[in-house]
């Protein structure tokens, strides 16, 4: 039994995972502080609401790679980006800005950070905005960034 636990996981997690919020399967991966809702033109994303959210990100390597966030910061137009801070597995990883419009954040995280099996990105962002009052949507909640995907990428 271990044996077949231990194929089925090698061939079920992939080594450099891509979780799509737009999908069911890549909603599974929202831990906690988020909601899935739209931005104004744009497919479904997960938005961070409050000021912070995790992320479990299945990985069958413990080799470096980075994490790249197709993201876009909850700021008004022309104001100053969000910023945002990511911790892999409790260590942080970087901090980046994010400004309005869809863009990649990427974060390196080295080998001696990952687990094989679940790891737990944490984003922590400096302010939140309700979407209805900057014009990226009707939503009134009070959110910080949406993220579209997260992709786990080979850094050579």
């Amino acid at each position: 039994v271990s044996a077949l636990v231990a194929v089925v996981a090698t061939i079920a997690v992939p080594r450099f995972p891509t979780l799509d919020f737009a999908t069911e399967a890549g909603r599974r991966a929202l831990y906690k502080g988020w909601l899935v809702s739209r931005l104004e033109g744009a497919e479904p994303a997960a938005l961070i609401h409050g000021r912070e959210a995790t992320i479990a990100i299945p990985r069958r390597s413990k080799s470096a790679a980075s994490i790249v966030l197709l993201a876009e910061g909850v700021v008004a137009e022309g104001s100053a980006p969000q910023v945002v801070s990511a911790l892999l597995n409790g260590t942080p990883i970087g901090t980046l800005p994010a400004d309005r419009g869809w863009q990649e954040l990427r974060f390196h995280a080295p080998h001696e950070l990952w687990i094989a099996g679940s790891n737990e990105l944490k984003l922590y962002c400096a302010s939140t905005v309700p979407p209805v009052s900057v014009g990226l949507g009707p939503d009134a909640r009070h959110v910080a960034l949406g993220v579209r995907r997260v992709a786990v990428i080979d850094d050579r």
